[in-house]
């Protein structure tokens, strides 16, 4: 089960993902992305240090949010090893930036 936390350093939002993204939690974190985009936020940081997987759905939605940002980004921070290499194996890593921790994150999002 999935648990989002979602909280601003600046004008960085974060969002903390607890547990595994399965494929009954899509819908909320769909929601709390588009949220996100409404309101205005277009630099996004996901606290990956609780996440225990995310799936391919979870990905698409990453996907699509990214697409929306005009000119921001999405970065991930303190992923463990299976989900490092769920973004290598896919390529995702060259579109969205990991970092080892959410200060070395929100300060490459910032500038």
């Amino acid at each position: 089960m999935m648990r989002l936390e979602k909280t601003t350093i600046g004008d960085v939002a974060l969002l903390k993902i607890t547990g595994s993204i399965s494929f009954s939690d899509i819908s909320t974190l769909k929601t709390s992305l588009h949220r996100i985009l409404r309101e205005g936020k277009n630099k996004i940081v996901v606290d990956c240090r609780q996440m225990d997987s995310l799936n391919s759905k979870a990905l698409a939605i990453f996907l699509s949010a990214y697409k929306s940002l005009e000119g921001g980004t999405i970065a991930f921070a303190g992923a463990n090893e299976h989900v490092t290499r769920i973004f290598h194996t896919t390529n995702l890593d060259t579109m969205f930036p990991l970092y080892d921790t959410i200060e070395n994150a929100v300060d490459s999002v910032k500038s």
